[in-house]
């Protein structure tokens, strides 16, 4: 009893440490799941609808059957929005389309996180932007995760593009990385 008391503190501590340390893997004690979670918090204020195109090849455009769609429902506050990967995938690269239904309102990005149960790397304030690109339908405020979705001559689809989270997600996988 004594031993599981000291392992739970001893887990609390290192969780508490490392919740205000941006990017850093972190061992939540979990079993490791065979499939990836990708959760964005964000306030979306409409309904509306992210898409996930995930791919394991770096030359290859996105397949249209690697996707994952997720119904939004509108907020006053951020909101956890998760995408469950199918198993076995190791994306190299991401797009998150960030709505499907021309709304041309603005979305705030607190966080994005990958997870496989057991670690999750976070992607917070200068990270985000050091490694998720908007395209030119989705216009970023400067020095802010605020993200202004926008139609150009009369297309619309705003998006974010990973930039190199290949290592990232390899290292969520692999079991002798415990950063």
């Amino acid at each position: 009893m004594r031993k599981l008391l000291f392992l739970n503190c001893i887990l609390l501590i290192t969780n508490c440490k490392n919740k205000g340390e941006e990017g850093k893997n972190n061992i939540t004690g979990s079993i490791m799941n065979d499939y990836m979670t990708v959760i964005i918090k964000a306030k979306v204020i409409e309904d509306d609808k992210f898409q996930l195109y995930f791919s394991e090849k770096i030359i290859r455009q996105y397949h249209p059957d690697d996707i994952v769609e997720i119904n939004i429902k509108g907020r006053d506050d951020c909101q956890n929005i998760v995408f469950n990967l199918p198993k076995g995938i190791h994306p190299i690269k991401i797009r998150l389309d960030v709505g499907v239904k021309k709304i041309e309102t603005p979305i705030w990005i607190e966080e994005i996180s990958f997870s496989n149960g057991a670690k999750h790397f976070s992607f917070k304030g200068a990270q985000l932007s050091k490694y998720f690109r908007p395209n030119k339908y989705l216009e970023q405020k400067t020095s802010s995760n605020t993200y202004e979705r926008k139609a150009i001559e009369g297309v619309y689809d705003p998006f974010l593009i990973s930039i190199n989270v290949d290592n990232i997600v390899n290292n969520l996988f692999n079991e002798s990385s415990n950063e």
